[in-house]
């Protein structure tokens, strides 16, 4: 396998030891205000000549080479490694440099030699000439330095002189600083600290006086005093001065708490104390401050008084429990979805409805010309797998003399049938004249339902009734327009086929017919086209115009019937079929199809209309999302209905929202795509092979995640855990050990090697991609999925006494702990982030050697930041770490404007505009926080991000919010709305390892007097559950049912009964049986299965006076 390169792993070793340049005497003498020699906090490169390398940029205007003969200067060629910049880019999508992608880049460089044997190298402006990247951004004036990670200097004749060593400068100068660190004892035993330097200098380190003295022992010291006493040190400290105060240049000090090499602590950059006046450390007991301010912990007054008096996680009590009607009112609604889809199970054809009640046809449909659709549609039929922008639209115009600008309709709305069906409404008026457009999918040929014995290309047809009423009290004239947005000629025959001249680029091939659709009046089939015309259109880009009009009485109603079939050309049976298929007859029936799949599958009931229809949608949004291919026959679950195809991770989480809904079936077809096409395609990183991986679809594969085959893993043991299928995990056995194997084997490169200090990334899988940012990092995102999905599949084998599931769970847990001790150093080497109320915290970074907050974009730090690892249980949710990142999330990310919103107006806003990242749904939040038992912000959260993206019209997600009130992506976005269909489930029914929750996130809202809420057919992982709880809170009375299930017995199961006024139950009856004080806590009852008749629902009965 390929070994992280020795450079590369030599840099990681050395990174550890922070403080060995106080051995380089060259550095302490360096005064202040002369420049940082930047090559000193380097890693020499063992590449051919002199270089060296930095685990982040560095900005360079000069290199000197040290001992060298001035006569070499014609051999000699220097360096820089060029890999992103300058075309980095800002925002969530900007570019990192990696170490790995990229080339070397040699400089025209101007060279002086000096006599005490230094040649230095200045850096000319950049050209594009030097660098083919220099045209990409947009640089104010030509770069005279160089943002690099490595340089080197070449000779020639390969002779360069044995001790010549490399020095590089930039803009940051020394300067010097004293500071004081003092530290309260929580305990009467003896303690230890330490102080690590990273880019800069420990110049001196004393005890402060007595009483908070302390014993120095090098660069470590200990301390013995009573309890609540403090001690501690003051150092000084040389530090890199930079105007850009997110230099990589700048130093940290590092403060560990006790005597181990990577004892964890946290670090500080001395300008933010300087900057601050202090800086206050709670969950450390620590003060840092200059020494001249005179402050201790005794005399600190804290923060000034402008600052909060609790970060934003703390202040939820402040206000009421977030409810939907509270996160609606707070965020601006999402501007109306031009257009939103329409389609068939498993079919790959789909049609979009504006809002005006137009429709239209996307090529962006097809995702390859493998069928005969594509064969016979109105675009390019040799596409291959090339994703076409081509748009078949049918616009109408209910003016007399159309525009097609889209004004004639007045007081338009769309919604759907029932709230929640796949018949969209659109209803307008022009003048007196009131219209009702409806539009249904379905499919022309055979069964709606019938996604077994479908091949994927058949023809869908839209099936559409506009009614058109005069509301008048005098005779008025309707006029209806339809112009198509191809100029080819069309007809129209006296039975209502609206016929093309030719086909959009083709011949017409024998037995098949040319048209765009059958129009036809107040009868669903054969009503003929009195009224309606064919007039000249006025745009060469458009078709003629379809033309009706018709004088109607006072109160008239006339009803106009089109259909659209997704192809342009119908063979015989299919032209038979479209001049007889009927709205009245098919609509109804499909709508029949969903009503009763929503009824075979989980049934949620809740106060709360809105929530339910969007739960209700999602399932037909997913359905028809599917693409089965006609040559495969793998239904392949894009994660938008159209522009997006395969992106595994986000499949995955369609599929185990399936699973908790019961579509069992169609969960698995979504992971078997994957399964087919294991180590077709390599995962995008440094991964020696790609034999196991799991990444690809086939042609359908999109994007570039790494993360990807940790997912697949979870999503194939998850699907298991939850069915209990044994021939499934039989047959799928063998791919996922080996997809654990890949891992186990991988993770090898990265480790260091036995008696040398540790790497950052050890055991650690090799660098890779991310997400849509894929340069090569070490993510601690990634690497937590990918440990996730060896646990799941550990316990998957565990559970049908597989012989590899012991050796698999042990190597999980192996590298659980190295992504854990990894994390945590990489905690304590980053840069300490200031809260809303003035204190700090340590920052909790998204990947290895990532140090200062704000500084890489949402997609890294608002996304996939370190919360993950509690989402992937590499952590528990409650551990520091993730409390430090929350508070770091809602104080300073939501509201930024480098990785969130931008919210000035946070003071006023703080409770409404926060909780939320651009993409909300791919963050965990809302269950992290409800694992840590903080409800009250698990439910801002999910309300939160309901409000930012619910288009409320159509109920569904957007899938991402460039701001406020401004969707952005495709739609249907199932992935995201899938992953909140989880959320409201588990607020509902959740697993919390081997316990079972019912109701411990349930909205206090839902449970006020006479409110009624359910859940049944829920499949967990212990088997279907169900719940039901009915308040009569008036009467301090709150009853439910409950479900429990056997199948897989939860080791404890726990009902939570949040009272909407936040009481606690005096007396609680379990099947009229009191029960035990000891198995009531606050507002939790636990449900003793063994004590419990369970072929029945649990009976709870509490009682509040």
């Amino acid at each position: 396998m390929t070994a992280l390169p020795l450079h590369r792993l030599t840099a990681t070793l050395l990174a550890c030891l922070v403080t060995w340049v106080t051995a380089h005497a060259d550095i302490k003498d360096a005064g202040v205000g002369d420049r940082v020699d930047l090559a000193r906090f380097a890693t020499p490169l063992e590449d051919e000549g002199i270089g060296v390398e930095w685990d982040n940029p560095r900005e360079l205007s000069e290199v000197v080479l040290n001992g060298a003969d001035p006569a070499s200067i014609a051999s000699l060629k220097l360096q820089w490694w060029g890999s992103v910049w300058p075309g980095n880019g800002t925002g969530g999508w900007m570019r990192l440099d990696d170490p790995f992608n990229g080339r070397w880049v040699t400089v025209k460089a101007s060279v002086k030699a000096w006599p005490d044997g230094r040649l230095a190298f200045t850096f000319p402006p950049l050209t594009k000439e030097e660098w083919d990247q220099e045209a990409r951004p947009a640089l104010k004036e030509p770069s005279t330095y160089r943002r690099t990670l490595k340089i080197r200097v070449l000779a020639e004749n390969g002779n360069l002189p044995e001790r010549a060593t490399l020095s590089a400068y930039g803009e940051s100068r020394w300067k010097e600083a004293d500071f004081d660190i003092e530290t309260r004892h929580t305990t009467d035993a003896a303690v230890t600290r330490q102080i690590g330097i990273i880019n800069g200098v420990l110049v001196n380190l004393q005890s402060l006086p007595v009483p908070r003295a302390v014993r120095i022992d090098g660069q470590k010291w200990t301390a013995q005093t009573e309890p609540s006493a403090s001690s501690g040190v003051r150092l000084r400290v040389r530090y890199a001065e930079n105007r850009d105060l997110n230099s990589n240049d700048l130093t940290r000090v590092t403060l560990r708490f006790g005597d181990q090499a990577q004892a964890n602590g946290f670090s500080f950059v001395p300008q933010d104390v300087l900057a601050d006046g202090a800086m206050r450390l709670p969950d450390f007991g620590t003060l840092i401050c200059p020494s001249s301010s005179g402050l201790t912990l005794a005399n600190d007054p804290g923060p000034s008084s402008d600052k909060w008096q609790r970060p934003v996680r703390l202040r939820l009590t402040e206000k009421p429990e977030m409810t939907r009607e509270t996160a609606m009112a707070g965020i601006p609604r999402l501007s109306p979805a031009p257009w939103v889809p329409l389609g068939v199970p498993s079919a790959r054809q789909e049609f979009f409805v504006s809002a005006a009640g137009d429709w239209s046809v996307w090529a962006m449909s097809l995702n390859r010309d493998n069928g005969r659709d594509a064969r016979r549609w109105s675009f390019r039929s040799d596409f291959g797998t090339e994703r076409m922008q081509d748009k078949l639209q049918f616009i109408l115009d209910t003016r007399g003399e159309p525009s097609f600008d889209g004004r004639d309709r007045e007081g338009c709305i769309r919604y759907l049938q029932d709230g929640h069906l796949p018949l969209i409404h659109t209803e307008w008026h022009s003048g007196p004249m009131q219209f009702r457009h409806s539009l249904a999918a379905t499919i022309l040929l055979g069964d709606y339902g019938d996604d077994i014995g479908r091949k994927g290309d058949e023809t869908v047809v839209l099936l559409s009734r506009l009614t058109v009423a005069n509301t008048d009290v005098q005779t008025r004239t309707a006029s209806v327009n339809l112009r198509i947005n191809q100029p080819v000629p069309i007809d129209l025959d006296p039975d209502g086929l609206i016929k093309l001249h030719r086909p959009s680029d083709r011949p017409v091939p024998e037995g098949l017919t040319a048209i765009r659709g059958v129009i036809s009046i107040d009868k669903p089939a054969g009503g003929g086209i009195a009224g309606w015309s064919v007039r000249p259109g006025s745009d060469p880009k458009a078709s003629s115009v379809l033309r009706w009009q018709d004088e109607l009485k006072p109160g008239q109603t006339r009803t106009i019937y089109f259909k659209t079939p997704f192809v342009e050309l119908l063979d015989r049976q299919e032209l038979g079929r479209i001049r007889e298929i009927s709205y009245e007859a098919e609509v109804p029936a499909l709508l029949e199809y969903w009503q009763e799949r929503l009824e075979h599958g989980m049934n949620i009931e809740v106060p709360d209309k809105a929530i339910m229809d969007f739960y209700k949608a999602n399932l037909w949004h997913n359905v028809i999302t599917t693409d089965r291919d006609p040559n495969t026959g793998l239904y392949n679950q894009g994660v938008g209905t159209v522009g997006y195809r395969v992106f595994a991770n986000e499949t995955v989480m369609i599929a185990r929202s399936m699973d908790m809904r019961g579509e069992h079936v169609e969960a698995e077809r979504f992971i078997e795509p994957m399964l087919r096409y294991q180590g077709h395609e390599a995962l995008k990183g440094r991964f020696s092979t790609k034999e196991g991986a799991f990444h690809s679809a086939g042609d359908y594969t999109h994007g570039e995640y790494a993360m990807n085959h940790g997912f697949v893993l979870w999503g194939v043991a998850d699907h298991y855990l939850m069915t209990r299928d044994r021939a499934y995990l039989d047959r799928v056995a063998p791919q996922i050990i080996k997809g654990c194997d890949l891992l186990i084997n991988e993770r090898k490169s990265t480790m260091g090697k036995p008696g040398t200090p540790r790497p950052p990334m050890h055991g650690m899988t090799p660098a890779s991609s991310l997400e849509d940012v894929v340069e090569y990092q070490y993510w601690f995102a990634v690497n937590a999925y990918f440990y996730l999905g060896m646990k799941r599949v550990s316990q998957a084998l565990a559970d049908i006494d597989h012989p590899e599931a012991e050796r698999l769970a042990a190597e999980a847990e192996k590298y659980r702990q190295d992504i854990e001790k990894n994390m945590r150093e990489a905690t304590t080497l980053a840069a300490a982030v200031r809260l809303r109320n003035g204190m700090y915290s340590p920052h909790t970074p998204s990947r290895v050697y990532h140090w200062r907050h704000l500084t890489e974009g949402w997609i890294r730090e608002a996304l996939y930041p370190a919360l993950h690892l509690a989402a992937a249980e590499v952590v528990a949710p409650n551990d520091p770490m993730m409390t430090w990142m929350l508070d770091e999330m809602e104080d300073n990310i939501y509201f930024s404007w480098q990785s969130g919103y931008n919210v000035h107006d946070y003071e006023q806003t703080w409770f409404e505009h926060g909780a939320v990242t651009l993409q909300p749904c791919l963050v965990d939040s809302p269950m992290i926080y409800m694992a840590r038992n903080e409800i009250e912000a698990a439910l801002r959260s999910f309300w939160n991000t309901y409000a930012l993206s619910i288009f409320p019209d159509v109920n569904c997600f957007t899938e991402w919010a460039k701001a406020f009130g401004v969707p952005a992506g495709p739609l249907y976005k199932t992935s995201d709305e899938s992953r909140f269909v989880m959320w409201l489930r588990q607020l509902m029914i959740w697993e919390d390892g081997d316990r079972l929750w019912f109701g411990r996130g349930v909205p206090r809202q839902w449970l006020e007097d006479q409110k009624h809420i359910r859940i049944n057919k829920a499949a967990t992982i212990f088997g279907t559950a169900g719940l039901s709880i009915h308040s009569e809170s008036a009467n301090g009375r709150i009853t439910a049912q409950v479900h429990i299930p056997t199948r897989t017995p939860a080791a404890e199961v726990w009902l939570r009964l949040r009272h909407p006024a936040d009481l606690t139950p005096r007396q609680v009856y379990v099947n009229n049986r009191p029960l035990d004080a000891e198995n009531i806590i606050g507002p939790d009852i636990r449900l003793v299965p063994g004590a419990e008749n369970l072929s029945q629902p649990v009976t709870v009965a509490a009682l509040y006076r």
